[in-house]
């Protein structure tokens, strides 16, 4: 879980910072459901929420 913290916190770095090319989230919340093997977890949909976030701003800038 602390990878995927960390994952943020980059992120969220690199918004600020106007450095934001990609989105490093890709494939974030499936990467979570298969480290603990929990696909029904609320929490995916929340990640995958972000991930739709992050390329909607992708999208816009």
């Amino acid at each position: 879980m602390k990878d995927l913290i960390a994952d943020l916190d980059r992120l969220k770095l690199k918004v600020v910072d106007d450095d934001l090319f990609n989105n490093p989230l890709r494939g974030f919340s499936r990467k979570y459901a298969e480290m603990y093997n929990d696909y029904l977890h609320p929490i995916t949909g929340v990640l995958n929420n972000i991930e739709k976030s992050v390329d909607g701003y992708l999208g816009a800038n």
